[in-house]
């Protein structure tokens, strides 16, 4: 038997209910016309930054530094008798502080699904009590405390960098990353160092067994049963939309030429991006807060103790888009849904960029011009395609491509939030040179075009006047 209360305890609803009602009013008002809610008894849990809270479909807590099943017999007595779960049932959990990622892992990369924020369900539960349901659609799904796709922009590959942060913070050094999906395992280890200047975890609070199997059973649930599916209805993929955009992206392809319609990577590509236009995948932002992981104090121990030279560590983070604000992808950080292989030189890269460019463009162009045997020119997909626009970035880059970097933090001013509100790094510098833009594509809302007149149709009447 484990008791570990910093990490995990039994809470009242009385005791809860105002952390609860701050992020969820609605589901706190519906617990509150539950009779009896004082009795109710919920399990407050706390995790660390990067740690398990979902392995492929399984729940995990945190427990004497490390993620253990839910239903490991070290915790019996908290989840089976006091709560009232029985595997492999998951739990109605709620987050109340931070964030968590979903994501599924390629092995060769991370595929983000979406962040969840306080007020939020983790959505994996089953809210119609049967018990006999398998869970194996899930498998595949995982997710941590804080964001899993966290990178930082310039490279952090040097070794003997990485063997003094590792020193200083008394861990054991991961390899060196040497890309992208290899950095995520240094903040993990910072994090949770006793050395670590802060402390950061994700909250989240569990109901017990007996509130899920009351909600089939009892009229007064129906409420708050009603209430949780619309919460986790936000989370669940948008079918309809989803299914149109890969009909009408198999006709499209079948047009392309038989090179660009045998390749995967140009095809796959190509196919995300307008996915992330569409808000159905996330992209890439840069990280300006700390919801999603402790980045100030990452920006501090890279700059400090790494000593990182020439460039600011400018984190991104996944984030859908929403129509408003810019996300970015990248070649070298791939977040599809499916395994491809990696690039090998640059100039493999802009030739292939040059291709996803007129892939990409060509699919909104031939909506636009109704060449589809349905009228998706009428659709809210192309509504939204039409109204974002694609830049399609490297710094070699041809006439196709857009080589000024620079424009890219200078009309994107979170790239300067974090390392605006440090001091002293006056040296160094936006990382311009990242492999992250070697092949970088940003999604934004179109400008408005505003047509002022020019000089000249004002003189035109007057010269008219003036010839007769």
């Amino acid at each position: 038997m484990i008791n570990d209360e910093q990490h995990f305890k039994l809470v009242s609803w009385p005791a809860i209910r105002q952390q609860v009602s701050r992020h969820n009013p609605h589901v706190a008002h519906e617990i509150d016309n539950i009779r009896y809610n004082n009795r109710i008894k919920l399990l407050l849990v706390s995790i660390p930054y990067g740690a398990i809270i979902v392995q492929h479909g399984q729940f995990h807590i945190y427990c004497q530094n490390q993620s253990i099943p839910f239903y490991d017999q070290r915790i019996a007595h908290l989840v089976q008798d006091t709560l009232g779960y029985h595997k492999p049932n998951f739990p109605l959990a709620m987050l109340i502080q931070n964030t968590t990622e979903a994501f599924i892992d390629y092995k060769s990369h991370i595929m983000p699904i979406h962040t969840q924020s306080p007020g939020d369900f983790l959505p994996l539960v089953n809210l119609d009590g049967n018990k006999r349901k398998k869970r194996q659609d899930y498998q595949m799904y995982s997710a941590t405390a804080g964001a899993r796709s966290l990178i930082t922009l310039p490279k952090l590959s040097h070794q003997l960098y990485n063997n003094n942060l590792a020193k200083y913070y008394q861990y054991e050094a991961p390899p060196v990353a040497k890309d992208f999906h290899m950095q995520w395992p240094i903040f993990r280890k910072l994090a949770q160092s006793e050395n670590f200047e802060r402390k950061w975890h994700t909250q989240m609070v569990i109901f017990p067994a007996s509130l899920l199997e009351k909600l089939s059973s009892l009229p007064e649930f129906i409420p708050l049963k009603h209430r949780l599916y619309q919460q986790l209805w936000r989370h669940q993929p948008m079918s309809f939309q989803q299914t149109t955009f890969d009909v009408a992206w198999s006709l499209y392809t079948n047009e392309l030429t038989t090179a660009l319609r045998h390749n995967p990577y140009l095809i796959e590509t190509a196919k995300h991006l307008i996915k992330i236009a569409l808000g159905l995948a996330p992209g890439y932002t840069p990280a300006i807060e700390d919801n999603q992981a402790p980045i100030k104090n990452f920006y501090k121990s890279l700059v400090h103790v790494y000593k990182i030279r020439y460039y600011h560590p400018i984190f991104m983070q996944a984030q859908v888009y929403d129509g408003q604000r810019k996300v970015y992808y990248s070649l070298h950080k791939q977040t599809m849904n499916c395994a491809l292989p990696p690039q090998s030189n640059s100039k493999r890269t802009i030739e292939e960029l040059v291709h996803i460019k007129a892939i990409t463009k060509g699919f909104i162009h031939h909506i636009a011009e109704k060449r589809f045997h349905f009228p998706l020119h009428e659709s809210e997909l192309f509504e939204k395609l039409k109204h974002t626009d694609f830049t399609f970035y490297h710094p070699q880059g041809n006439e196709a491509l857009n080589g000024n970097i620079q424009e890219i933090h200078q009309q994107d001013e979170r790239f300067h939030t974090i390392s605006g509100q440090m001091k002293n790094h006056n040296n160094l510098r936006f990382p311009d040179h990242s492999s992250f833009f070697k092949g970088c594509v940003r999604i934004q809302p179109k400008q408005q075009q505003h047509n002022k007149p020019k000089i000249g149709a004002f003189l035109m009447p007057l010269k008219q006047k003036i010839s007769l």
